[in-house]
């Protein structure tokens, strides 16, 4: 159902019960109102006639018709009973006839303590309300007096009908107002859906209309906005990551058919055989590394990089990842120097974030001069443990900077692949570094060379 809709018959539900709870309560009030006269009358007729006045006598028997008749009509009372042992009265003066206005258990209860009664009368249409008393002066006798609802039936029922017309006439004024207002109020957001269609179909860079209300609509378009500028950022990141890829993929993929095709020629020697071998050895070594790089950020993309974090020894995990890159170091000539405490606990997730150092380390002995030491430093700063990478290279351009961890991004000269990088050592780094809730940063030390920080939080003893 239509929004329009369902706020429409909302109103009318609200409508139609706040008037029928609101009428019959209105109702009830005045009924009750009515009803009270009633007794107040019935009240002062009963007292004039129990304590009568010099010169006018209480009625006894129905030889005292007219003077007993005199109490009837004008007042309001309608009927006057004088009860003793039987539920028959001894004495009456109605215009009932000869229905009795009290049965016996309310006869009974009249001879305790005065009571009001409501009740009806055999070929009366109407209720009648009755009061009943003892007679003071005659033990065990009640006087019954009564005076019909009718004026309380006709006054309630008038009400309730000029309610009930009032009523229907607000319930349809309310309904037709709220389908007015309902379509005024949400013709902006038809407007904003037919918008947001025709670029879903169509595309291009135009944003949804803000209307200049300040109110929700115009928030929501606002967000909107907000948000189709994400996808198009993502989109275009995703293109760009695509096309990127594509780029790093295609260079060893040709080279390894270049070297295979050379493989297959006749009347090639041994050496020769052996040289395309490795060198097709060394792509598909690099297409594996980057497909695994490819990978990783794929699953960092969508938040299913799972790690097994846990509070470890940091020096080992930094052993590990120097010595995967030991037989590289031996042959650029360069030493790795590790400085870390042997107590220092890390959470990390020790393959992964041994991955990230072996890229940095990877990283610095491409530009580490010959004979040079690269520094593997670690520490720890009240709760975030802070891992240093430092070589002695030429170190960052500084207009590389900002981007360094950005994908495939290298400084300028590098994208030659004569350094052998494609690009996303830095960007897995960081990658790797918040996925364990910590980060990365790059910069250059002041007496030259390239300094990249890794923090991850601190670990904790393991109880005994």
């Amino acid at each position: 159902m239509p929004i329009r809709a369902r706020l429409t018959l909302a109103v009318a539900v609200t409508a139609s019960l706040f008037m029928l709870v609101a009428g019959f309560a209105f109702v009830t009030v005045l009924q009750a109102h009515l009803v009270g006269d009633i007794d107040q009358t019935l009240l002062h007729r009963a007292d004039a006639l129990l304590h009568p006045s010099p010169g006018r006598l209480f009625p006894a028997g129905t030889g005292g018709a007219e003077h007993g008749l005199s109490f009837l009509g004008p007042n309001g009372v309608s009927a006057i009973q004088v009860y003793s042992d039987t539920t028959s009265p001894l004495s009456s003066f109605s215009l009932y006839g000869s229905a009795h206005l009290l049965g016996a258990r309310q006869l009974a209860q009249a001879r305790v303590t005065p009571s009001f009664f409501t009740t009806t009368l055999a070929g009366y249409p109407h209720s009648v309300r009755v009061l009943a008393e003892p007679v003071p002066s005659v033990p065990g006798d009640v006087l019954a007096v009564a005076a019909s609802l009718e004026g309380v039936d006709q006054a309630t029922g008038q009400v309730a009908g000029t309610l009930a017309v009032l009523g229907l006439v607000l319930v349809v004024l309310a309904t037709a107002g709220a389908w007015l207002f309902g379509g005024s109020a949400l013709h902006p957001v038809e407007r904003l859906r037919q918008q947001a269609a025709i670029l879903a179909r169509d595309g291009g860079e135009e944003l949804l209309d803000v209307p200049p209300t300040h109110d929700e609509i115009a928030s929501l378009a606002a967000t909107m906005n907000e948000v189709l500028l994400r996808l198009r950022r993502a989109l275009a990141r995703q293109r760009e990551f695509v096309s990127d890829a594509g780029h790093e993929l295609r260079t060893p993929l040709a080279t390894l058919a270049v070297e295979l095709e050379l493989a297959l020629r006749p009347n090639r020697s041994r050496a020769e055989l052996e040289d395309a071998l490795r060198q097709a050895q060394g792509e598909t070594s690099r297409l594996v590394r980057l497909a695994e790089d490819l990978l990783l950020l794929a699953r960092s993309d969508e938040n299913e990089l799972k790690l097994q974090l846990q509070s470890q020894l940091l020096a080992p995990v930094l052993e590990s990842a120097i010595r995967t890159v030991a037989h590289q170091a031996q042959e650029a000539g360069v030493v790795v120097e590790l400085q870390c405490p042997s107590d220092l606990l890390a959470l990390v997730d020790p393959p992964t974030f041994s991955r990230s150092i072996v890229n940095l380390l990877d990283n610095a002995l491409r530009y580490a001069p010959r004979g040079s030491a690269i520094a593997v430093t670690a520490g720890q700063r009240q709760s975030i443990v802070e891992v240093t990478v430092s070589d002695s290279g030429p170190g960052f351009p500084p207009e590389y900077l900002p981007s360094a961890f950005d994908r495939f991004t290298r400084p300028d000269g590098a994208r030659g692949r004569l350094d052998g990088g494609n690009g996303l050592g830095l960007s897995i780094v960081r990658t790797i570094a918040r996925a364990h809730g910590g980060d990365a940063t790059a910069g250059n030390a002041s007496q030259g060379g390239a300094v990249v920080v890794v923090t991850v939080r601190a670990g904790t003893p393991s109880p005994p």
